[in-house]
């Protein structure tokens, strides 16, 4: 770009983050900084603060105060707000308020509905050559593939499918059985009392629940299923691998998992094999820190700009 174009693609700069601003504002929009920059670049068609002649995106917002287009405002939180030519400080003591009301509006609409993962993959996984329904019966989604006629493709292709042998109902409860006995008598007679054919409906996740020993039994589970479903894949011809999740390279392969019940004193056989065991990949929140922290590290300074974080994770190592 010639210099003689600068002038005028500056104007054009300033008048752009105005606008921006302004839109944030109607829309009652917290107007920061950090915040703004990536509305303003997306307006700008791509171009950044350095195909303007500034070497920061602080020199920029400092020369747009200084003709007069906008001002600014240091936050309590250390941000700097973005204000019109006409704005005062009024503005910005009522951003709290906004803040806090759209936080509560973001949580109302969370917590309105979350669908079911039937449900999701059936509407957002797509896959050419499969069909979608819905079972009134049994409420649930489901999919299956089509074959070139628009038929179900195990009536044309059996050899593709393998049938699964699910675990029964009745195979679940003698493993519940099972492994309420390695349990301590305390803990073994109220989960035995539990699988009664007349105790209440759910009443062995409750004594789980009651007990601490709700992670022990989903150890126990995992690792019954998981032996269920090797010796099927076996047995099928079907690779192990194709049944899991893959990792990535470089991901941790172990992660002991605390056990709270040690500092309670109590033990069961279960409590030990699971100690002995290692966690493949971590715990569920170990594993999406550890993708989190990869993306993070490949984002621009835009796209980390544009990301809501509390205040308290920025300044609790402070």
């Amino acid at each position: 770009m010639a210099d003689s174009e600068l002038p005028d693609l500056r104007k054009t700069a300033f008048a752009t983050l105005v606008d921006v601003v302004r839109e944030w504002r109607a829309a009652s929009r917290i107007t920061t900084s950090a915040g703004v920059k990536p509305a303003f670049v997306e307006a700008m068609n791509g171009k950044t603060e350095q195909d303007l002649g500034f070497e920061t995106w602080r020199e920029f917002i400092e020369a747009a105060v200084a003709g007069g287009h906008v001002q600014t405002e240091r936050l309590a939180t250390s941000h700097t707000a973005i204000l019109l030519p006409d704005e005062g400080p009024a503005v910005v003591a009522t951003w709290p308020e906004k803040r806090t009301a759209a936080r509560r509006g973001s949580e109302a609409t969370q917590t309105q509905f979350r669908l079911k993962p039937d449900v999701w993959a059936a509407f957002v996984e797509w896959q050419e050559g499969h069909r979608r329904l819905w079972d009134s019966s049994t409420c649930r989604a489901f999919v299956f593939p089509l074959d070139e006629n628009g038929e179900p493709a195990w009536a044309s292709r059996p050899d593709r499918f393998r049938e699964i042998e699910p675990v029964t109902a009745k195979s679940q409860k003698e493993w519940m059985r099972e492994w309420a006995l390695t349990c301590q008598a305390a803990d073994r007679e109220a989960l035995l009392a539990a699988l009664a054919p007349n105790a209440p409906l759910r009443s062995f996740r409750h004594e789980l629940d009651a007990r601490g020993l709700t992670f022990e039994w989903r150890d126990e589970l995992q690792r019954r299923v998981g032996n269920h479903v090797r010796e099927w894949a076996e047995a099928q011809g079907v690779a192990w691998l194709d049944l899991t999740v893959h990792r990535e390279k470089g991901y941790p392969t172990t992660a002991p998992r605390k056990k709270q019940r040690k500092a309670q004193g109590r033990t069961t056989t279960a409590t030990l094999e699971a100690e002995q065991r290692t966690t493949v990949g971590g715990s569920d929140l170990e594993r999406l820190r550890e993708i989190v922290h990869r993306a993070v590290d490949r984002m621009s300074y835009a796209e980390l700009a544009a990301i809501p974080i509390r205040a308290e994770h920025l300044l609790g190592d402070r």
